[in-house]
C-alpha cells in the first residue's frame, strides 16, 4: 500500500511528466518536502530500475499521448463508461507490476468524486443487485443470447457495445488491469456475472479477459523482444492513459468520503 509520502512524490513527478520535464529527486524533495532518500525509493516501490527510469518512462509516455490520437477513441469510451456509473461502485484490481495502479487508481477515482474500492472476495456478492445470479456461469445460453453485439474499434484499441450512453447503467465498474489478459479472468466472470461493466487493460485485444470487457485498451509494451521484455513499461503506459481518462472525467470537486483505500 502506498504511503502518503508516496503519493506526493508520484503526484508531483507526473505533474512534471504532463508538463513534458524529467525533475532530479532534489526538486521534488523541495517541491514536497519529502526526505531525498524517501523520495528516491518511491522509484523502487512503483517498480522501476531507479529513478531515472521512473521520469523518463513517465514523460515518454505523457509526451506519446499528447502528441498521438491513437488511444483518444479509448480515453473517450472509459470516460463514458465510468461516467453513465458514477454515483455507483468502481472496482479496481491488477496483477504484477501493474498493482501499483491499484492504490493510485483508488486515490485518482476518489479525487474526481466516484466512490472507488479494491477487488476482493465478497465484494461483487455484495453489491450486485443480481444475487440470484451469481452462482450460474456466466453468459449461459440465454445471457449470451441478451448480450450486446461487440465491435472491435479501429486499431484495436478497444472493443465496445452499439452505445454506451444510451445503455442502462450497470451494477458498478470494475476496472482490472492485466497485461497478459489471462490472469485475472476469474475476477472478471465473476463481476460480469454480479452485472458490473468491465473495463480492461491488456497488451492485446485478443485476450479472455479483453473478449469479456465493455471497453478493453490495449497499452502496447515497448519492448519489441522476450528478452527485453520490462513489465514496468506497461504499468507507466497505464498510469500515463488513465491520467487522461482523469482529467476526463475530474468535473467533481474532491470527495474524501468516497475514498475506500
Amino acid at each position: 500500500m502506498l504511503q502518503d509520502n508516496e503519493r506526493i512524490v508520484y503526484a508531483a513527478v507526473r505533474d512534471f511528466a504532463k508538463r513534458g520535464e524529467r525533475p532530479t529527486i532534489a526538486a521534488v524533495a523541495r517541491m514536497t518536502g519529502v526526505p531525498r532518500s524517501s523520495v528516491a525509493h518511491v522509484a523502487d516501490t512503483l517498480g522501476y530500475h531507479g529513478w531515472i527510469d521512473f521520469t523518463t518512462q513517465l514523460v515518454r509516455y505523457f509526451s506519446s499521448f499528447q502528441r498521438e490520437d491513437a488511444l483518444s477513441d479509448s480515453v473517450q469510451l472509459v470516460a463514458s463508461v465510468l461516467s453513465v456509473n458514477r454515483d455507483r461502485p468502481v472496482l479496481i484490481d491488477a496483477i504484477g507490476d501493474a498493482e501499483v495502479f491499484i492504490q493510485i487508481g483508488l486515490l485518482r477515482m476518489c479525487e474526481v468524486g466516484f466512490h472507488a474500492m479494491p477487488y476482493g472476495p465478497g465484494v461483487v456478492e455484495a453489491l450486485s443487485p443480481y444475487p440470484e445470479k451469481m452462482s450460474k456461469r456466466f453468459l449461459d445460453k440465454d445471457d449470451a443470447a441478451a448480450a450486446p453485439s461487440m465491435r472491435v474499434l479501429k486499431g484495436g484499441t478497444g472493443i465496445v457495445g452499439p452505445d454506451i450512453a444510451t445503455q442502462p447503467a450497470a451494477a458498478g465498474v470494475l476496472i482490472v488491469v492485466n497485461e497478459s489478459g489471462m490472469s485475472l479472468l476469474p475476477t472478471c466472470l465473476k463481476a460480469a456475472s454480479g452485472g458490473f461493466d468491465i473495463i480492461a487493460i491488456t497488451a492485446s485485444h485478443d485476450t479472455p479477459v479483453s473478449k469479456l470487457a465493455k471497453v478493453n485498451v490495449v497499452i502496447k509494451n515497448n519492448k519489441s523482444t522476450p528478452e527485453a521484455y520490462e513489465p514496468n513499461y506497461f504499468a507507466a503506459g497505464v498510469l500515463a492513459f488513465m491520467e487522461r481518462v482523469f482529467s476526463r472525467v475530474s468535473q467533481r470537486p474532491l470527495c474524501s468520503e468516497n475514498c475506500s483505500i
